[in-house]
């Protein structure tokens, strides 16, 4: 299944674009299957470059980029190694103040990232 969802993201990046919210849909699924399979060294990395993609593209603090670097983080800890967790860890409260300025303490993503 992981490979289908890496064809499906590669396909829609051909032929729509790498920038195409289609594209970044793909990405997004294809990171949360790694997750469904355990693999959260490749959950963590693909949300990284899908966040880093994303704020190019929508700008730093859009709610699809804010949404990536809270799963970023979240798949970080799920990894359970320590370095990933002090990453995580250091990173949560800039995501957190950046989600509140830019979303309000009510939205969705901030919840989840006070949550985690």
């Amino acid at each position: 299944m992981l490979r289908l969802w890496a064809e499906l993201a590669a396909e829609h990046a051909d032929a729509l674009g790498p920038d195409h919210p289609d594209t970044f849909a793909c990405r997004d699924e294809e990171a949360a299957e790694h997750c469904e399979f355990g693999e959260h060294d490749g959950e963590a990395s693909r949300y990284a470059a899908l966040a880093a993609d994303r704020a190019r593209v929508l700008g730093p603090y859009h709610p699809d980029t804010l949404g990536s670097r809270e799963s970023h983080l979240t798949s970080l800890t799920e990894t359970g190694r320590p370095e990933a967790i002090t990453e995580a860890d250091r990173a949560r409260p800039a995501l957190i103040a950046d989600c509140v300025r830019a979303l309000g303490r009510d939205h969705r993503i901030t919840q989840f990232a006070l949550e985690s």
